[in-house]
């Protein structure tokens, strides 16, 4: 995000029309490059994400290389996505491949050990597996994938542990063990150690992990107090709330680019319609960010300011900026641009959780904590997993924690448990 150095580190430069307008620029420009990468150079137009990847433990390194640049581009011209699809995609391919490698290894090994005490027997070809192997293979391929995706996403959450818990809690306890044939504690074990080699290297060069609240924030201890539980649980409420919003934006952004894309397509062909596209969305979240400069990029940039320096930054901003940049992120999202949902979940929650901080007066660590996950909880079905990442972000207490284990379990109750997503789904298809 180039253009204006001092934002957001001072406040002064988050408030409206603030921005640079050469972002408007940036952001077009980009479109273009995206269009083109993905319209003529890579030729596809959808994909499927890291949570595809997650949920399945498959993975095509060619189609993860086309996903990783892309969104790598996207990126850098300020697109309101973040990093974790292409880097769960990159670092899924690299992982099937050395997968292969690994199983091909493991073969040698077996076979050359097979012929030498089998000399004499029918056997089995040197070159060819039981099914019993087949399933081994299997099975070390889906962990090796794993172990890929935890080891990239340890370089963004600030602590193995929340990335591990994601990893396992997204497709589920039993469909690891049960559907994919992985064992529970060898899994975790081996998760692990990926996930902490790969921290410490990433924190070696860079003194800390793309989240980087934690520089800003050393030693931090809140204080528990018996109003955290209703407050963890009001931020539940309120992130429910606010995943309602931010799906009605979703419906209405897909509505205007769906009919889009199919008048483009009839008028200019598939190619140039992806160029095009991409090129409005890319002028439209320039504008956006020049008008509300918190909501351009991923977040990651902004999120430390509003944290820990937004005291300073008026209710109107941070709550404008809050609705705004979930148009920005459909708008990126759905013009053709590549990256993940995450990271811009997190700072629309700190912006709303900033709001009760500064106008009510609320115990800081007692609201931001909860709030940086009260979006995120309320339809992503990993309540520990935000748990510990709130914890670790603010480097909380075990008692400072309750409030957002409230608030992760609340809101995602109150959402995604008595069924919005459905209704709102089945609603559309009627």
């Amino acid at each position: 995000m180039q253009g204006n150095e001092a934002s957001p580190a001072d406040p002064a430069t988050t408030t409206f029309l603030s921005g640079n307008p050469a972002w408007i620029g940036i952001g077009a420009f980009t479109g273009v490059l995206v269009g083109i990468l993905k319209g003529y150079v890579f030729k596809f137009d959808d994909y499927k994400g890291f949570i595809d990847d997650l949920l399945t433990l498959e993975s095509d390194p060619r189609e993860s290389v086309k996903v990783a640049i892309t969104c790598l581009v996207s990126l850098m011209g300020g697109a309101s996505l973040g990093p974790e699809s292409g880097l769960g995609s990159a670092c899924g391919g690299m992982s099937k491949l050395w997968a292969v490698v690994v199983n091909k290894a493991c073969r040698f090994v077996e076979n050359k050990g097979r012929s030498s005490d089998n000399a004499e027997t029918t056997s089995p070809a040197a070159d060819e597996n039981t099914e019993e192997e087949d399933v081994v293979e299997s099975r070390r391929t889906k962990l090796i994938i794993l172990a890929g995706m935890v080891a990239a996403f340890s370089t963004i959450l600030p602590t193995p542990a929340s990335t591990i818990l994601l990893c396992l809690e997204l497709p589920g306890f039993e469909s690891l063990t049960k559907e994919h044939g992985l064992p529970y504690v060898k899994t975790v074990s081996q998760l692990t150690i990926a996930g902490t080699v790969s921290f410490l290297v990433f924190d070696h060069f860079y003194d800390n992990t793309y989240l980087a609240t934690q520089r800003l924030l050393p030693g931090f201890l809140h204080q528990y107090a018996t109003s955290d539980v209703f407050i963890g649980i009001f931020f539940g409420v309120l992130g429910a709330a606010l995943a309602l919003a931010y799906f009605v934006t979703a419906g209405i952004t897909k509505g205007v680019t769906g009919k889009a894309k199919i008048y483009l397509d009839e008028k200019v062909g598939k190619e140039r319609r992806i160029v095009l596209l991409a090129t409005i969305g890319g002028t439209l979240f320039g504008l956006l960010g020049y008008i509300f400069p918190l909501t351009l990029g991923d977040g990651s940039y902004q999120i430390g300011t509003v944290i820990v320096g937004g005291g300073n930054i008026s209710a109107a901003v941070l709550v404008s900026s809050a609705f705004v940049k979930m148009l920005t992120f459909w708008i990126s999202n759905e013009t053709g641009f590549v990256g993940g949902v995450f990271y811009p979940l997190l700072i629309i929650g700190s912006f709303i959780g900033r709001v009760f901080v500064n106008e009510i007066g609320w115990s800081w660590g007692s609201c931001m904590a909860p709030s940086l996950v009260a979006l995120t909880s309320a339809f992503v079905p990993v309540p520990f997993g935000m748990m510990v990442l709130s914890m670790s972000v603010f480097n909380l207490s075990s008692r400072g924690g309750i409030s957002t284990l409230l608030c992760v379990v609340t809101a995602h109750l109150l959402f995604a448990g008595i069924g919005i997503p459905q209704r709102m789904i089945n609603k559309k298809t009627k």
